[in-house]
C-alpha cells in the first residue's frame, strides 16, 4: 500500500553560478521532476542558519506517494535522461532523505 511520504532533497549551485541554479530549479526542475509518478508537489528553499546567515544550500521538498522509497528514486533516476540538468548544479552536493511519519 503507498503512503503519503516526504522527500528532502539538499543540493548547491557550482560557485558563481547560484543565480541561473535557482532560476533552473524554479522553472524547470520542479515541474519535470512533478511528470515522474509519484511525485505530487514540490517546494524549494534557501537554507539559513539560526542568525539568518545564507548557508549556500537549497532543498526542495516533495509530497511523494511511494511504496519504497528506492522505487521512486529508481523512476526520478529513470527520467533524468529525459530531463534537461542545469551544468549549474554541484551534482556531489545532491543528497535525497525520506521523511515518513513516527
Amino acid at each position: 500500500m503507498k503512503s503519503q511520504q516526504q522527500l528532502l532533497v539538499s543540493s548547491k549551485s557550482l560557485p558563481g553560478r547560484e543565480e541561473e541554479y535557482v532560476s533552473w530549479y524554479l522553472n524547470e526542475h520542479i515541474a519535470d521532476v512533478l511528470a515522474v509518478p509519484g511525485f505530487n508537489s514540490g517546494q524549494f528553499f534557501r537554507s539559513l542558519d539560526a542568525s539568518g546567515k545564507d548557508l549556500g544550500e537549497f532543498k526542495a521538498l516533495y509530497q511523494v506517494d511511494a511504496e519504497e522509497p528506492s522505487v521512486l528514486i529508481g523512476a526520478l533516476m529513470g527520467r533524468i535522461g529525459e530531463m534537461h540538468v542545469s551544468a549549474a548544479i554541484d551534482p556531489a552536493s545532491v543528497t535525497f532523505t525520506f521523511l515518513v511519519p513516527a
